[in-house]
């Protein structure tokens, strides 16, 4: 199932021949025009046809043949997971392939971090750059270790000489954010302290809306920004509040609302959260 013809459409795996009347000892037979594109162990089974009738339905096995990978031609970079926590951990791999898709084993592969407070992680040590040769199956596995702060990191991934290969870029998220779309932290805040910092990630440019509440929904406190300006960027935006209400006193403590709309694209896009307020 595994053959092809160079013309690169299926082939078959059945091909018949015949051997000139007459022919005694070794006989060589090529198949013609035909690849293997598997890299794998196969065995070569020759049956006999009608002629003469004494060979008919004879077979014979040759093998056990193996199939090694071509040259390498392509390289795949992923990571996993490609958003995570801060201090948390994910893998980059990347995979050389032949031009039929055959993982190819002992490429040099280097990785080096080109964004982001993010570090490969080695031996114990956090590192910006590091190689590794691919395994039989092709790949080639980096621990990375995500900063502190919400960003995107970005890894460049290449091979190495003699093998030269288009080089692939992967994006790792962070974000304290979790799995939602803003947060408020820490919660509870010592607001007397320190503020509440308040994150959101924007997917483009958008007019952001904030808006305190307490528990009965009554508004505390409101900031606007326009989308291009601080706080309405695409990607991670982060702003501070003291505490102080429209009244210009600091709120007493209690359980808050935090309520996110954001207006982009001819779209409105609303979520709240909830955060604690302590002396």
């Amino acid at each position: 199932a595994h053959f092809a013809p160079a013309a690169q459409s299926l082939g078959i795996s059945n091909v018949e021949f015949s051997i000139p009347e007459g022919t005694s000892g070794d006989f060589s037979f090529t198949i013609p025009n035909q690849t293997y594109q598997k890299a794998e162990t196969i065995w070569m089974q020759l049956v006999g046809g009608a002629y003469p009738p004494e060979l008919e339905g004879a077979s014979s096995l040759a093998g056990p043949l193996q199939i090694n990978p071509g040259a390498p031609a392509r390289l795949i970079a992923t990571a996993s997971p490609t958003r995570l926590a801060a201090n948390s951990m994910a893998t980059i791999s990347a995979l050389v392939t032949d031009a039929a898709g055959n993982g190819t084993a002992n490429v040099d592969v280097s990785v080096q971090i080109q964004q982001g407070s993010g570090r490969l992680r080695v031996a114990g040590l956090d590192v910006l750059q590091t190689q590794a040769a691919t395994n039989a199956s092709g790949s080639a596995s980096f621990a990375f270790a995500s900063g502190r702060i919400s960003e995107t990191n970005k890894a460049l991934v290449w091979t190495l000489p003699p093998i030269t290969l288009p080089s692939a870029e992967v994006s790792i998220l962070t974000s304290l954010l979790g799995d939602r779309d803003v947060a408020a932290y820490p919660s509870p805040v010592a607001i007397t302290q320190r503020p509440l910092t308040i994150e959101y990630r924007l997917d483009f440019d958008s007019d952001v809306l904030l808006r305190i509440t307490d528990l009965f929904g009554r508004e505390i406190w409101r900031t606007s920004m326009s989308a291009g300006s601080a706080g309405g960027l695409q990607g991670f935006n982060t702003l501070t509040w003291d505490g102080r209400g429209s009244s210009g006193r600091i709120v007493a403590a209690g359980v808050y609302g935090l309520h996110l709309e954001i207006k982009a694209n001819g779209q409105t896009t609303k979520t709240s959260t909830r955060f604690g307020v302590r002396k």
